[in-house]
């Protein structure tokens, strides 16, 4: 006696089958060096990209830490630099760049709440 499963044939579908296949095996002398070229070209062009962008200089630089300084003070509290990124309309980048350096010049102070650094001003 045979069951309707034995009817039923099981052929495995292999990669090899498949045409894509063949054509990247047959290039892969030119297909595998020209991605390795992409991949490089892009990271190049996004460090040059970050090296290029420019940051806050000079006055607008004090006067953004002035910004964030009176901030500071009428919140009386900790805050993240994605919420002073946010109050002031900074890339939290540039505010998280911004509140460390005041932080190493002795205006604020942090420490880890909730696993994100937090800042407020120093003595308050």
């Amino acid at each position: 006696m045979t069951t309707p499963l034995a009817a039923i044939k099981m052929v495995p579908v292999m990669l090899a089958d498949a045409g894509w296949v063949d054509i990247i095996d047959e290039h892969a002398g030119i297909l595998l060096p020209a991605l390795a070229i992409t991949t490089i070209v892009v990271l190049v062009a996004g460090v040059i990209h970050a090296w290029k962008t420019p940051e806050i200089a000079g006055a607008a630089r004090a006067h953004v830490k002035g910004e964030i300084i009176r901030l500071l003070r009428n919140k009386l509290g900790w805050m993240t630099a994605q919420q002073v990124g946010e109050k002031l309309g900074l890339e939290t980048h540039t505010a998280a760049t911004l509140l460390e350096e005041m932080k190493r010049d002795g205006i604020v102070v942090s420490g880890i709440l909730e696993e994100r650094t937090h800042y407020r001003l120093k003595g308050v």
